[in-house]
This record gives structure tokens, sequence and C-alpha cells, in this order.
């Protein structure tokens, strides 16, 4: 997401936001699961890396040093989507020996809206991958004027409806009821936010430890009604500047330690 695209929306939530955020901190194959179950699964969360490279080898060596066992990223690898974007991205991602788990981003679909691009170097957009005994699920949310298409949202009852006793991790790009939007505005489309709220009803009885996106180039967590939702855009995109120095926010990622049903999540300043 470019900087200041609905500006009062960033600039009410930044104030809060960084005060919040950075105080105190609260084989590359997409096809492989991690094939044993440990006591606690350790993962890096990043987005919004928008074909940074610098900044998201840092990310990915450093996510190595605190021992994440794979990589969640909520969208916006590149910056326009294109074949040489992604290969580079890809390439990085391999010499790191990490498994990246990826959401499409909007700025992935630009050069090529039917998502094959982004089949063609992660997987598709709509899937669900079993890592270290939890569930995670990838959505395709990263059409502003559509949000959850209807094939999305087809795909999530069935996944549902197979898996309901499953623990969930869920990743998507574009976050939505975001605090103060009721006074300030969304990003969102009149046809997206019908369907956010067909996906939450299709939420109602999953059992959702975590919601994981993008988009906003900044680090906020908040709730949708009780599931906890993490907003991590700082892979490498330009820091949100809606209030000039005080929305200069560090670069970032999560590292998020997954033990039974208890999540922690730590937000990793890149200095």
């Amino acid at each position: 997401m470019k900087p200041i695209i609905f500006p009062v929306l960033v600039l009410a939530l930044t104030a809060v936001v960084f005060v919040l955020a950075f105080g105190p901190p609260p084989a590359n194959r997409n096809e492989s699961p991690l094939s044993t179950r440990s006591p606690e699964l350790v993962f890096a969360v990043v987005g919004d890396t928008e074909s940074h490279a610098t900044v998201y080898q840092r990310v990915l060596e450093e996510a190595t040093r605190r021992g994440a066992q794979f990589v969640l990223h909520t969208g916006d690898i590149t910056e326009q989507g294109t074949n040489d974007e992604f290969t580079a991205m890809r390439a990085l991602e391999n010499a790191s020996g990490l498994n990246i788990q990826a959401a499409v981003g909007s700025h992935d679909i630009r050069t090529d809206e039917t998502r094959g691009l982004f089949r063609q170097f992660y997987a598709h957009e709509n899937r669900a991958v079993d890592l270290g005994g939890y569930r995670f699920v990838f959505l395709d949310n990263a059409d502003r004027s559509i949000g959850f298409a209807p094939a999305t949202l087809a795909w999530l009852k069935d996944e549902l409806a197979q898996h309901s006793t499953t623990r969930y991790i869920i990743a998507f790009h574009r976050p939505f009821n975001l605090p103060l939007q009721s006074f300030i505005g969304d990003d969102e489309a009149p046809t997206s936010r019908r369907s956010n709220e067909k996906f939450l009803a299709l939420l109602a009885e999953a059992r959702v430890l975590g919601m994981f996106t993008g988009h906003l180039h900044l680090y906020l967590p908040y709730k949708i009604k009780t599931w906890p939702v993490y907003v991590t855009g700082g892979g490498g995109g330009e820091p949100q500047t809606a209030l000039g120095s005080l929305g200069q926010q560090p670069k970032h990622f999560l590292l998020v330690r997954l033990r039974g049903e208890d999540l922690r999540v730590e937000v990793v300043r890149l200095n």
C-alpha cells in the first residue's frame, strides 16, 4: 500500500500505534509442512516488502537467528508484481533456507490480475497449510473493490466444514474493521464491506487463534469481535507519514510463539 491512500484513517491510527507498538515489545518449499510437532511453534510474520530486497534480507536473517521455523508474508511481496520482481524476491527467499508462506497483496496483482504469476512463484491465493499442529489459511482480499470474492468465501466455507475442530491462523492482505473507522472512514468499497461481513459469519464457529494482515505500513494490534488481529507492514515499503516524523515507524517484523492456544507476538525492530 502506498503512503496516505486514506490519510485521515492513517493519521488517527498512527498516533495510537506509535505509542503502543514500539515501546516494550508486547528448505524453502511452499508445499512442505513442518514434519514434526514441537511444544512451541515459532514463526516470523512480515508484510509489504515491496521488492525492497535489502530490508527483506535483514528480516530473513534476523528471523533465522531468532529461531523462526518459517515465515508468513502478509502480501505486497513485490512493488509491481512483475515476473522479474517475483524472480528476485524468490531468489532471496530460497537463499535464506526458510519456508515462506505468502498471502497475495494488492501490489502483487498489478501486473497480472489473474494471480497467475503469484501462483507460479508461490501457491494458490486461497489455500490451507498444516504447520506444526496448526492450520494456516491464506485468503485473497487484495482487490479493494471486491474484498473476499465469492469463490474465496465458498472455498473457506468448505475448508471450515471439513476441519471443524482445527486450530486456525488466518492470513490476508487488507485489514478491515479497524479502530475508529466508523468515525473516520475506511479503505473499503460497498462490495468488499459485504464480503467482510460474510467472511466473519463463516468464522463464527471456527477455532481461530489469530489473524495476520498487512497493507498499512505500520504495526497495529486490534480485535475483530473476540479474535486478535495483527497488522504488520514494516518489511520495506515506505512507512506511513501522515504525522510527519511521528509517523515514521521503524522497519519491523513480528516474531510469533504458539503453544497450545496461547499466541504471543513480539515486535522486532530493524535498527
